[in-house]
């Protein structure tokens, strides 16, 4: 397992020396061995650990006993607890968001005042088969049929080439004493409904899903780079900016032979996600005015051109007009 994971850390990670780590750590088996293993391999490592208050009594327990374990092996340990809840219903957001918004936010801040180099988090390969599966209802598109990357800026993931069965071996055979999310079981959540029902079912029908799955994913990022610059290129041609709206021809837009996959990514950063794709797509070639919105964004069918524009809040006040 350690070889793996520097191997992994090298080649997959691209880190090429032993910086400081900041190591995300919840108190269960996937970061508890994240840490371990960071430590065997001679990294320089902070724990950052999150209450997110969600589990009365036991998010207290998950705290005390990172901090524990922390003391035990020597490694600075810094804790932060969030009003998870609160935060969620005032930016309108999931839980789930909530939480992912805050933890990271947290990270980012605490890694450049500590000025450390890398975030690693515990996420596994099942964790980015999950993902495949969360996407694929959502409708991201080709990028988020990749899975979970290695690598974003500071942040690393290199535990994605191991299951979460390796990881808990791993745990059992160093005589690593971890936490159980008691949430983790619950199916109200959609990832574990993935996790604890359709997951087994694949894994009934192909024993090797794991690794057919990783497989599945690589090609699919490799695709993705591949399209990615395609898209890339296709935008500079036909993209045009002015002070407040964005320009796309339609003809232009037309002649591309996958024009509903470069469209997609043009506008989903502007929040238009799949089903209106296909309705706008419907809509080239048809009578001019009509319009598509997003939280922020309206997307206007002239003539010559799709015509992207900031959405303004309406005024709701009564003027009276004389004359």
């Amino acid at each position: 397992m350690i070889n793996r994971f520097i191997n992994v850390l090298t080649t997959k990670c691209q880190v090429e020396e032993k910086v400081s780590v900041l190591v995300a750590i919840s108190g269960g088996a996937d970061s508890v061995a994240l840490l371990h293993l960071f430590r065997e391999a001679g990294f320089q490592c902070v724990a950052a650990h999150c209450n997110f208050s969600l589990r009365g009594e036991e998010s207290d327990e998950d705290e005390r006993f990172v901090i524990s374990l922390c003391k035990q092996w020597g490694v600075n340990c810094i804790t932060q607890r969030f009003d998870t809840t609160g935060y969620a219903k005032e930016q309108k957001v999931s839980i789930e968001m909530a939480a992912r918004e805050l933890r990271y936010n947290w990270f980012n801040n605490l890694a450049e005042t500590l000025n450390i180099n890398l975030i690693a988090t515990g996420h596994h390969g099942d964790d980015a088969i999950e993902s495949f599966f969360l996407n694929l209802t959502r409708g991201t598109g080709l990028k988020g049929l990749t899975g979970i990357s290695w690598r974003n800026e500071k942040l690393i993931r290199p535990l994605l080439f191991a299951a979460s069965s390796e990881i808990e071996k791993y745990c059992s055979d160093n005589h690593l004493d971890y936490r159980t999310d008691c949430t983790n079981i619950e199916t109200k959540y959609l990832r574990n409904n993935i996790r604890h029902r359709i997951v087994p079912l694949f894994r009934e029908m192909n024993p090797a899903f794991f690794e057919t799955m990783q497989n599945n994913m690589s090609f699919l990022n490799e695709a993705w780079e591949i399209f990615s610059r395609e898209a890339e290129n296709v935008q500079k041609q036909l993209v045009a900016k002015t002070d407040d709206a964005i320009l796309i021809p339609i003809r232009l837009l037309n002649n591309h032979p996958q024009k509903r996959s470069i469209l997609f990514e043009i506008l989903k950063p502007y929040g238009f996600h799949g089903s209106s794709m296909e309705q706008i797509v419907d809509c080239l070639d048809g009578i001019p005015g009509k319009q598509f919105f997003s939280e922020q964004y309206r997307l206007i069918i002239d003539r010559y051109n799709l015509i992207l524009l900031p959405k303004y809040e309406a005024d709701n006040n009564c003027y009276a007009i004389e004359g």
